[in-house]
């Protein structure tokens, strides 16, 4: 078999895993890692080498912080607050487009 259809393969099964859910993504995200490693699709460098891109740390960072955030009430407290502000402007599009057509029956009279 080719690289590419071993390859193919794996991101497959990849997909399945993920869409499965049974294991965690990071788990799974490792297996792919390790099984493009042992098949030669992927070589040693190329796979270590961005776990030290700033992109991945960045998005690590993203993560830790966002895990942080959940365990306080401050996302309840944004969620509302956003709620509130969704709602406060749907009626301000429901008044407009109300009084427009008030206009139009006013003027039809």
């Amino acid at each position: 078999m080719s690289t590419i259809t071993i390859a193919i393969l794996i991101f497959v099964v990849t997909l399945i895993l993920y869409g499965v859910n049974k294991f965690s993504m990071g788990t799974v995200g490792m297996i792919t890692m390790a099984a493009l490693l042992v098949t030669g699709c992927l070589a040693p460098k190329d796979a270590l080498g961005y776990f030290a891109n700033k992109n991945v740390i960045l998005m690590l960072s993203m993560f830790v912080v966002s895990a942080g955030l959940s365990r306080t009430t401050f996302l309840d407290a944004f969620q509302l607050i956003l709620l509130l502000f969704c709602i406060q402007i749907y009626l301000q599009y429901l008044l407009i487009n109300i009084q427009k057509k008030l206009q139009q029956l006013y003027v039809a009279i």
